[in-house]
């Protein structure tokens, strides 16, 4: 099994359908499940994207649930940006993706 395979993997028995329902424009506190260092942040949810599970020559792809978002905070777009080398500058470039699974609570 190869590393990526590995998180793959892991990303998809970590997910299960969401019992809370997120809607287009809520508010919400995410934390990376790939860079647990880094701080909570808060993102808009801008568009939902479901992919199923789809079968690869290697192997299997997860199905997952995620979210093209905004972040909200010129605060944390500055420290993302400084303390993580993302080129993210608000208001213009504030565009992120994140997993349903990611989402701390809504707010």
């Amino acid at each position: 099994m190869t590393i990526l395979s590995t998180m793959i993997d892991s990303h998809s028995r970590r997910h299960h359908y969401s019992m809370t329902t997120y809607k287009i424009n809520d508010i919400v506190l995410t934390q990376s499940c790939k860079v647990p260092a880094m701080d909570p942040v808060h993102v808009k949810l801008i568009k939902k994207v479901v992919v199923h599970k789809k079968k690869g020559n290697n192997f299997d792809w997860p199905e997952y649930i995620g979210w093209h978002a905004e972040l909200t905070k010129k605060k944390e777009v500055k420290i993302l940006r400084k303390r993580w080398n993302i080129p993210y500058s608000f208001p213009d470039n504030i565009e992120t993706f994140i997993y349903e699974e990611e989402i701390i609570k809504k707010l």
